[in-house]
């Protein structure tokens, strides 16, 4: 066979696999579902449960349908002046591709700041022990509440310490580079768990990309053993579309 024929041969085969490689990705699921809220105004109360907040919240694909049950929570962050919230939400299609809107809400509470969601938000206070007879177990209880009150308050001092340095990285960024923040940079799961990056990313921003574009070039590095008892540290980035990387933030996963 001749050189000119092999290179016919060859130049027919190369056109061929460009019109295959061309249609597949035109095939490809590249759209995000949409994500649907109640009409109306929405009120935020201290305590509400992601269940509530999803309640008559819809997330619709083109291709999947209704994917309403992959919707969850990211974020509640209080604005500042304190008279409203405004909640991420987060819903996936077979593909991965993920949407995200936010939802302001009245709010008439006394918190401040971020709220943590997803099953990770703050816990309520522990509630004072009853009475008992002996009153040596009254004094059990009492050195178990302070106990519980201290590692508490060192627990509220180192978040809020990861926060202000998120804070401070985001700042020092270069004009233009993507940022992200997480819901909280310290959490306790226990051992054989399922471990899950998403419901800890609070926000992604970028002057470009939106949200959606920058949720699908998130990178994870650092997944916790959750079979083995121990601090992990998980460090997040972001990319945009123009090769600009964000800060690293890192949220420590304890596995006891």
């Amino acid at each position: 066979m001749s050189k000119k024929v092999v290179t016919v041969i060859l130049a027919v085969v190369a056109v061929l696999l460009i019109g295959v490689t061309a249609v597949a990705y035109k095939s490809m699921d590249r759209k995000a579902p949409v994500i649907s809220f109640p009409d109306g105004t929405a009120a935020y109360t201290d305590g509400e449960t992601d269940d509530q907040l999803l309640q008559g919240v819809t997330a619709k694909d083109d291709k999947d349908g209704d994917v309403t049950k992959s919707l969850r929570v990211t974020s509640i962050i209080v604005a500042s002046d304190g008279k409203s919230v405004t909640v991420s939400y987060a819903a996936e299609d077979k593909s991965h591709n993920v949407a995200t809107e936010k939802r302001t809400m009245t709010y008439g509470g006394a918190k401040t700041g971020v709220i943590e969601s997803s099953g990770i938000r703050e816990t309520a206070e522990t509630a004072a022990p009853a009475d008992t007879a002996a009153e040596s177990g009254a004094e059990s209880v009492a050195e178990s509440a302070a106990t519980s009150s201290t590692a508490a308050t060192e627990s509220a001092d180192q978040e809020s310490a990861a926060a202000a340095q998120e804070e401070a990285d985001i700042a020092a960024l270069p004009a233009g580079d993507p940022s992200i923040r997480l819901t909280q940079h310290y959490v306790t799961l226990a051992k054989g768990d399922t471990f899950d990056y998403r419901p800890y990313i609070a926000s992604v921003s970028d002057d470009t990309d939106s949200e959606t574009t920058l949720w699908q070039h998130i990178n994870v590095s650092g997944k916790p053993d959750m079979n083995t008892p121990g601090t992990y540290q998980v460090t997040y980035t972001v990319s945009d579309k123009s090769g600009n990387t964000s800060n690293s933030a890192v949220l420590n996963v304890t596995v006891q």
